[in-house]
């Protein structure tokens, strides 16, 4: 592939490495570099892809992934996917004077207290059409009472710092506040929860990237229900299932809160609610690609934008090839975690099948034979995820299903 970043005699540190961050290390090891993998697991899959890892106690341990830095003497930092080690790679980037998206920009768009205090005092009521639910940051079982019942009920309750909808609840009634604010304490850093309205609608996923100077909006997606990532059978449709003005709209109201919190570089994942009246409500916004090979797989896929390139090429300050053109949802794909019959799995056949179609850009399952799996609440506890792709929305679900037809699963 021609004007692709040549890295040869380069040492990047991965920061990360499960299955999100296998493509970012493949395509950083393809161009030529030495990779340095960190992760806190030993049996990470993206480790043995890496020409050296490292094991830490906890991606937010910056005193060793520092050492660990300097120890190889690298010459860039790259990450993806996680807002941990996003924070650590800002991090890393200052101190050694390597490109990052900085440790100011990473704390606010790890921090969700932070977030909605930025887009706060950013907006001018009139200019801009974004718009926030109402929220209180609490610390005390008794401040998040006062809180929900301020927002009203349905409200949510979730920590102010963490990924994966984690902590995360919707709240119907008072008696379920104290539970749901002590799980969403145990899952917050900063141990602040935040409590806000349940903004009803449709819940849309928008990826985007900073690229040399100019953010753009790239790829934006439907979920299957106003709940988002509260639902378990959660779906994910691109290009979005609403009109082309709502859109537009949504388009606006991304490149606003960019500008708002100064986005200088890199991958953007944002979370909206489109109301019915077209207001857009913004969840949340990171400064890092989306997750489950959203930007690795599903974006490069339907717009032509290679995000893992990018992100090499901004982090050894060279040039991608991709500058100056023009990006747009030309194909569509379809994710859907994945939910199977409660029982003991006694063998799962067809995997391999299933992977190698052309329209499945990914399937991970999350369980293995010899497993007992039951239902589940929310999709954090999905049995697994598939990825599909083709010219049309309808045409992405329907690989999705028919590629699901070839995997069997065997109970006991």
């Amino acid at each position: 592939m021609t004007n692709e970043p040549k890295v040869e005699g380069m040492t990047l540190l991965a920061m990360r490495a499960t299955w999100e961050q296998g493509p970012l290390i493949e395509t950083a090891k393809r161009l030529g570099a030495t990779v340095v993998a960190i992760d806190v697991k030993k049996d990470a899959e993206g480790l043995e892809l890496a020409d050296h890892h490292e094991i830490v106690p906890s991606l937010r341990d910056l005193e060793a992934c520092l050492d660990i830095a300097e120890k190889y003497d690298v010459d860039a930092i790259i990450s993806d996917e996680c807002d941990y080690s996003l924070f650590t790679a800002a991090y890393i980037g200052d101190r050694l004077g390597l490109p990052s998206v900085g440790v100011s920009t990473a704390q606010v768009t790890t921090n969700k207290k932070l977030l909605r205090r930025a887009v706060d005092a950013a907006h001018v009521p009139g200019e801009h059409i974004v718009s926030q639910p109402t929220y209180c940051i609490c610390t005390t079982l008794s401040e998040a009472e006062r809180a929900a019942d301020e927002a009203g009920y349905p409200c949510v309750i979730k920590p102010t710092d963490n990924r994966g909808g984690f902590g995360v609840n919707r709240i119907e009634s008072p008696n379920e506040v104290p539970p749901a604010f002590y799980e969403a304490l145990e899952n917050s850093h900063a141990r602040e929860v935040l409590v806000e309205s349940f903004v009803e609608g449709t819940p849309l996923s928008v990826d985007g990237y900073c690229l040399s100077g100019e953010y753009k909006s790239l790829a934006v997606g439907s979920k299957n229900t106003s709940l988002g990532s509260l639902y378990p059978n959660l779906e994910i449709i691109y290009p979005a299932t609403i009109s082309e003005v709502a859109m537009d709209a949504v388009l606006q109201a991304n490149h606003e809160v960019a500008e708002m919190i100064n986005i200088s570089t890199g991958a953007t994942h944002a979370e909206y609610i489109l109301t019915d009246d077209g207001e857009i409500s913004l969840l949340e916004f990171q400064n890092r690609g989306g997750g489950v090979f959203t930007s690795a797989r599903i974006v490069p896929a339907i717009t032509g934008f290679d995000v893992n390139r990018q992100l090499i090429a901004d982090a050894v300050g060279k040039s991608s090839g991709q500058e100056g053109k023009t990006y747009s949802m030309e194909r569509a794909s379809f994710m859907q975690f994945l939910e199977f019959e409660s029982g003991y799995i006694e063998s799962i056949e067809g995997v391999e099948a299933v992977r190698n179609r052309e329209d499945v850009l990914a399937l991970r399952l999350y369980i293995d034979a010899g497993e007992e799996i039951k239902h589940f609440s929310a999709f954090t506890g999905s049995h697994g995820v598939i990825i599909t792709t083709g010219d049309i929305p309808s045409d992405a679900r329907s690989a999705a299903k028919e590629a699901l037809s070839k995997l069997v699963l065997s109970y006991a």
